[in-house]
C-alpha cells in the first residue's frame, strides 16, 4: 500500500530527526553471535505490541474524536494478530519475551491519561502512537534488510504491511484535526437537515399553492354559479312582471 507523499515526508523527517517511540528504538549493530539482533527485534515488537495494544484500549475509552477512538480499535484488533505470529516466532527460536511493557511505555500511558478526554489527549495520542509506527517500520525495514534469521526476517516482512497501514491511517486522523471523521457526519448530517428543510420547504409551498389555487378554483365557480342563478332569477321574475302587466 502507497501511502501519500505528504505522509512519506513526515516519516521521513522523523526518522531522520531519530523521535524516540514506545518500545521501538531502532536495533543497533549486533553485537556477539548473530542471532542477538534478531532476538532483540522479536523483544522490542512484543513489548511494542504490548504498548500499541494497550494504548488502542485507552484510546477507546478516552479519546475525544471518533477517528481516534476508531484507530484505537484497529491498534488492538491488528497488534493483537501481530503479538501471535511474534510469540510463534520467539517460542521456536526459544527466545524468551518479556511480560511487561517498558517503563518508558508505561510512563507515556500515564501522561496520555492525565489527559483523558480533552483534545490534547487526542493529539498527544495521535503523536505518541505514530512516532512508533514510525520507529516500528523503520525497525522491520533494517530486519527485512539485515536480519541474519529468516523466520525473524520473513516475519518482519509479513507485519510491515500492517504497520505502514496503521501509520497512514494515523497521519490521517491527525491531518484531520483528530476528529476528521466525526465532524464531516456532524457537518454531513446538518447539511442533509438544512436540504431535507428546503426540500420540504419548497415542497409544502408547492402544495399550498396548489391547494389555494384549487380553493380560488372553486371559489369562483361557486360565485359564477350564484351569479348566474341570481341572473336568471331576475330574468324569471322581469318575465313574470310583464306578463302580468300585458
Amino acid at each position: 500500500m502507497r501511502m501519500p507523499h505528504r505522509a512519506t515526508t513526515a516519516v521521513a523527517v522523523l526518522v531522520l530527526a531519530g523521535v524516540t517511540a514506545p518500545g521501538t528504538a531502532l536495533a543497533g549493530p549486533a553485537g556477539g553471535r548473530a542471532a542477538d539482533k534478531d532476538d532483540a527485534v522479536l523483544t522490542k515488537l512484543h513489548q511494542g505490541g504490548m504498548a500499541e495494544v494497550a494504548g488502542g484500549r485507552d484510546a477507546r475509552r478516552h479519546a475525544v474524536a471518533r477517528c481516534v477512538k476508531d484507530a484505537g480499535r484497529v491498534l488492538v484488533r491488528d497488534h493483537t494478530r501481530m503479538d501471535e505470529q511474534v510469540r510463534k516466532v520467539a517460542s521456536r527460536l526459544r527466545v524468551s519475551l518479556p511480560t511487561t511493557t517498558t517503563a518508558e511505555q508505561r510512563k507515556q500511558l500515564k501522561d496520555l491519561r492525565a489527559k483523558a478526554r480533552t483534545a490534547d489527549y487526542d493529539r498527544l495520542w495521535v503523536k505518541t502512537y505514530g512516532t512508533a509506527h514510525v520507529k516500528t517500520l523503520a525497525l522491520l525495514d533494517d530486519e527485512i534488510a539485515h536480519g541474519k534469521n529468516n523466520d525473524v526476517r520473513e516475519l518482519a516482512r509479513k507485519l510491515r504491511p500492517v504497520v505502514q497501514s496503521h501509520l497512514k491511517m494515523l497521519f490521517q486522523c491527525g491531518a484531520g484535526g483528530h476528529g476528521g471523521r466525526k465532524d464531516q457526519g456532524d457537518q454531513q448530517g446538518g447539511d442533509n437537515g438544512r436540504e431535507h428543510g428546503q426540500g420540504n420547504g419548497q415542497g409544502q409551498g408547492r402544495d399550498t399553492g396548489r391547494d389555494n389555487g384549487r380553493d380560488q378554483g372553486r371559489d369562483r365557480t361557486h360565485a359564477s354559479s350564484r351569479d348566474h342563478g341570481r341572473t336568471h332569477d331576475r330574468h324569471h321574475r322581469d318575465r313574470h312582471d310583464g306578463h302580468h302587466r300585458d
